[in-house]
């Protein structure tokens, strides 16, 4: 325990305490309302939305980065919804070029059959409700991992297409 001169008042600390729940009360209401004015149309959109109390997030210096998205998806709760391709979907979207640098010369089947093909299926999200009617959940994103020989995770993900 500090000695008594050497403490703050309460009185000091409820002041420091009450001016920055203000200040971050004000951000709070300056955030919501820019969130609230212009529409993002891409992700470096999101970024004009903080501010100086809040600040850019770190992380999003990897938002465009497929590794560290995969990444996340892998080591987070949303891990649960990778699963591994027994069989090509009827509504799988994409077509063997897109993905064949990926895939160490194999085709989408033989990658398959080796087990070594994963991926996420959001097509849950499709016309899921939303609170309003302007809202509109985020195209649909997909991600592919594949194994590679090394036992390295590759991880494609297909931005703004819609796979399912």
């Amino acid at each position: 325990m500090l000695p008594e001169d050497e403490t703050f008042s309460w009185h000091y600390f409820a002041d420091v305490l009450l001016s920055k729940l203000a200040e971050y009360g004000i951000e709070s209401i300056k955030l919501t309302k820019k969130g609230k004015e212009k529409e993002w149309k891409k992700v470096e959109d999101l970024k004009t939305v903080y501010t100086k109390v809040f600040g850019i997030p770190q992380g999003s210096k990897y938002f465009n980065d497929d590794m560290k998205f995969g990444r996340q998806r892998l080591s987070c709760l949303n891990s649960l919804l990778i699963e591994m391709c027994t069989a090509i979907p009827e509504n799988f979207a994409v077509i063997e070029d897109m993905i064949k640098p990926f895939l160490e010369g194999k085709t989408i089947k033989q990658a398959i059959e080796s087990k070594k093909l994963f991926m996420t299926n959001l097509a849950i999200l499709e016309d899921c409700p939303t609170r309003t009617e302007n809202l509109k959940i985020s195209d649909h994103i997909m991600l592919i991992f594949f194994y590679t020989k090394e036992c390295d995770m590759l991880i494609y993900r297909l931005k703004h297409f819609n796979c399912m």
